[in-house]
């Protein structure tokens, strides 16, 4: 299981930049969950399978299409 956390708020000027990188080694797939709070603090959570490569995701709710 691997683990990434991106907190907008602790880096120089109070901004940090919103990438994760992972390192899968020798797995092609894996599925990604990703959790976050929308402007009122609500939680959401939408899970992906994804195959290795580089990706963008959008959060957005209600979930933008894909």
């Amino acid at each position: 299981k691997w683990v990434a956390q991106v907190d907008g708020g602790t880096g120089y000027a109070g901004k940090r930049a919103p990438d994760v990188h992972l390192g899968l080694g020798a797995v092609t797939e894996a599925p990604v969950e990703i959790r976050w709070r929308d402007s009122g603090g609500n939680p959401h959570q939408e899970t992906f399978q994804l195959k290795a490569g580089w990706h963008t995701i959008r959060l957005g709710w209600p979930a933008d299409e894909k």
